[in-house]
C-alpha cells in the first residue's frame, strides 16, 4: 500500500546534538546506512544512547562522552541482539596494530567501519563508508562551517547519505595526532559491521 509518504526508505545521517556525542550519533548513522527506517527497531536507538555515555567531568553525569569500554559494550549489545532476535547485523571490535590499511580495504568491500580518529584532544568517532587508492570516505557527525585548512582533507556539508569528508589515504593512517588521523597504534580502535543477507536455517 502506497501513501502520500511513498515507500519506506532510508533517512539521512545525523549530526551531533552535543559536543561529545559522536559515538551514539555514529552508531545511529551506522543503522541508517545499512537499513531502511522500517527495519530499525526502536530498542536499538534507545540502548545506543543509554550505553554510550560513560564518562563524566566533575559532578556532571555523562559530560565526558564515551570511552573504549562504552564502545565495546555497544558492539556486544548489537551482537547479542542480532543473535537473539535474528537481526541481520554482524559486528566485531578490532584494536591496535590490526587497525590498518589492509583491514579497511578488506572490510569496506562489503561492510562499514566505526572508527576512532584524532580530533583536538578528545576521542571522536566517525563512520567510514568506503576507500579507494587515493581517499578514505567517511561521515563525521561534528557539523562545522569553519573547515580546518588541511591539504589532505575535503569537506562536503551537503551530503547526508554516504560521506561528508574525503581524506587522503596516507594522511588518514598516520600515527600523529592531527585531525582525522587514526593516531598512535596502541590507541586505535574500530568496529566492523556487515549486513547479513541470509541467515542459516
Amino acid at each position: 500500500m502506497h501513501t502520500i509518504y511513498g515507500d519506506f526508505m532510508k533517512s539521512p545521517f545525523h549530526y551531533q546534538m552535543s559536543e561529545r556525542s559522536s559515538l551514539p550519533t555514529t552508531y545511529c548513522n551506522l543503522l541508517l546506512y545499512l537499513f531502511k527506517r522500517e527495519e530499525i527497531p526502536n530498542i536499538l536507538i534507545q540502548r545506543i544512547y543509554q550505553y554510550a555515555f560513560d564518562l563524566s567531568f566533575s559532578k556532571e553525569i555523562a559530560s565526558g562522552g564515551s570511552s573504549r569500554v562504552a564502545h565495546l559494550l555497544l558492539v556486544h549489545f548489537l551482537q547479542d541482539y542480532a543473535k537473539n532476535f535474528s537481526f541481520p547485523l554482524s559486528g566485531e571490535m578490532i584494536y591496535g596494530a590490526k587497525v590498518d590499511l589492509k583491514l579497511f580495504q578488506t572490510v569496506l568491500l562489503h561492510g562499514i567501519i566505526v572508527t576512532k580518529v584524532c580530533f583536538e584532544e578528545r576521542d571522536h568517532y566517525v563512520l567510514v563508508t568506503r576507500i579507494d587508492r587515493e581517499f578514505v570516505y567517511l561521515f563525521d557527525p561534528y557539523y562545522t562551517v569553519n573547515e580546518k585548512e588541511l591539504d589532505e582533507v575535503w569537506y562536503f556539508n551537503d551530503r547526508f547519505f554516504d560521506y561528508n569528508r574525503k581524506i587522503k589515504v596516507p594522511y588518514f593512517f598516520q600515527t600523529d595526532s592531527h585531525f582525522f588521523m587514526l593516531g598512535e597504534i596502541s590507541r586505535r580502535e574500530c568496529a566492523l559491521f556487515y549486513r547479513i543477507h541470509h541467515f542459516p536455517v
